[in-house]
C-alpha cells in the first residue's frame, strides 16, 4: 500500500512538473524531460488594449512628441528541447517595433540559455534546483529624431551651453536669425536631425531557480541571477547644429544582479502564472533610476493534450529602464522613470521527444 501511495504521488508530481514547463513565463525549476515545445507570440499596446490607461497617465506629457508615443507592436518565438530529464536548452527571438517622437524604434531580441537540474526530489524541502546560463543580444537599427522639441532636448543635454535651437519648420535658430541648409549638388531642403546609432548590447547571465510544491497544483518558484552587459550606442548630431560635436560614443559595461519569485498554478481548465521580479543595476556615473522591478501575469487555456493558447501582460515599473539595456545612458537617465507594458497573446504546441 505505501509503495502504491509513492508511486501514485510521483507520476503526480512528475505530470504536473512537466506541464508547467509548456506554459508562458519560464522560470520554472523544472526542465522538460524530452519534449519540445514550440511557442509563438503576438505583442501589442495601443489605446484599445491599454485598459490600465498608463499610455495616457505615464507618457500623456510626452505626446508632443508624437501623437502614437508609447504604442508598439511585436512578435516572438521560441523553441525548448529536453534534451534529457536533467538538461533543457531554449532559444527566444523577440521583435518590439515602439513609437517614440515621430521615430520607431524596431529593438531585436535573441536569448539563448542552458537550464540543468541540479536537485529533483518531491520529498525534499526545495522539490527541485536548477541554474541556468544564458545570452542575450539586443539590437536595432540607427533611429533618427526628426521631432524639433526631441532634438532640442537632446542638444541641450550634449551641450548645455549651446544657442541653436530646431524651428518646427526644419530651420536653425541661432541668436533670433534663422538658417535654411540646402544639399549642394540637388539644391533640397535637408531636415536636421539627431541620429542615435550603432545599437547593440550583449549580456551574459547565470541563474540560479528553487522550486518547491506547495500544493497537489500549485508550483513556487524563487531565483537569482548575475548579469554582465556590454552595450553599444551613438549619438550622431551633424556639425550644422553643434560646431564642435559629431559622435559622442556611449559603451560601456554594466552589472545586474536580480531577485525574482514565480508561482504557476493549475485549474481545471486554466494554468494561472504570475512571475515578480527586481533587478539592481550597477552602472559606472549612472546613478538616477539604477533599479528595475517588472510584474509578469499569464492565463492559458489547453485546447488539446499537445497545444495551449495564453493571454498575458507586462508591467515594467521603470519603462524600458532595464529590458533595452543600450536606451539608457547619461542623457536619457532621467527618462525612464514612467510605467510601460504591453499585451501578449499566442500558442504553445509540445511535441513528445526521444
Amino acid at each position: 500500500m505505501v509503495k502504491k501511495l509513492i508511486f501514485f504521488l510521483s507520476i503526480t508530481f512528475l505530470g504536473f512538473s512537466q506541464s508547467i514547463n509548456y506554459a508562458v513565463l519560464n522560470n520554472q525549476a523544472f526542465v522538460m524531460n524530452s519534449v519540445i515545445a514550440l511557442k509563438a507570440s503576438y505583442l501589442r499596446v495601443n489605446d484599445d488594449l491599454d485598459f490600465l490607461n498608463m499610455r495616457e497617465s505615464e507618457l500623456g506629457t510626452l505626446s508632443k512628441y508624437g501623437s502614437t508615443i508609447g504604442d508598439m507592436s511585436g512578435y516572438e518565438a521560441e523553441i525548448g528541447f529536453g534534451l534529457s530529464d536533467k538538461d533543457s536548452i531554449f532559444l527566444n527571438f523577440q521583435e518590439w517595433n515602439i513609437d517614440y517622437g515621430g521615430s520607431k524604434l524596431s529593438n531585436k531580441k535573441i536569448e539563448l540559455f542552458n537550464r540543468f537540474n541540479l536537485v529533483s526530489n518531491q520529498f525534499s524541502y526545495i522539490n527541485s534546483l536548477s541554474f541556468d546560463i544564458g545570452y542575450i543580444m539586443d539590437f536595432a537599427n540607427r533611429v533618427e529624431i526628426t521631432n524639433s522639441g526631441l532634438m532640442n532636448s537632446m542638444i541641450k543635454k550634449v551641450s548645455p551651453n549651446s544657442d541653436y535651437s530646431i524651428s518646427d519648420n526644419g530651420t536653425i535658430l541661432k541668436n533670433g536669425s534663422e538658417t535654411t541648409i540646402y544639399d549642394k549638388d540637388s539644391g533640397n531642403k535637408i531636415s536636421p536631425s539627431v541620429a542615435i546609432d550603432n545599437l547593440l548590447s550583449n549580456s551574459y547571465y547565470l541563474k540560479i531557480l528553487a522550486g518547491k510544491k506547495i500544493s497537489r497544483r500549485s508550483i513556487l518558484n524563487l531565483y537569482s541571477s548575475y548579469y554582465y552587459v556590454d552595450i553599444q550606442s551613438d549619438v550622431k548630431i551633424s556639425k550644422e547644429l553643434l560646431q564642435n560635436f559629431s559622435v559622442a560614443n556611449l559603451n560601456r559595461s554594466e552589472h545586474i544582479l536580480n531577485l525574482g519569485v514565480s508561482l504557476i498554478s493549475e485549474f481545471k481548465y486554466l494554468i494561472f502564472e504570475i512571475n515578480y521580479e527586481y533587478n539592481k543595476i550597477y552602472r559606472d556615473n549612472l546613478e538616477y533610476m539604477n533599479y528595475s522591478h517588472n510584474l509578469d501575469i499569464a492565463i492559458s487555456k489547453p485546447i488539446t493534450k499537445n497545444l495551449l493558447f495564453f493571454v498575458s501582460g507586462k508591467m515594467m515599473f521603470q519603462q524600458l529602464n532595464r529590458d533595452i539595456p543600450y536606451l539608457y545612458n547619461q542623457y536619457t537617465e532621467s527618462q525612464f522613470d514612467k510605467k510601460y507594458g504591453f499585451a501578449k497573446f499566442g500558442l504553445i504546441y509540445k511535441i513528445k521527444g526521444f
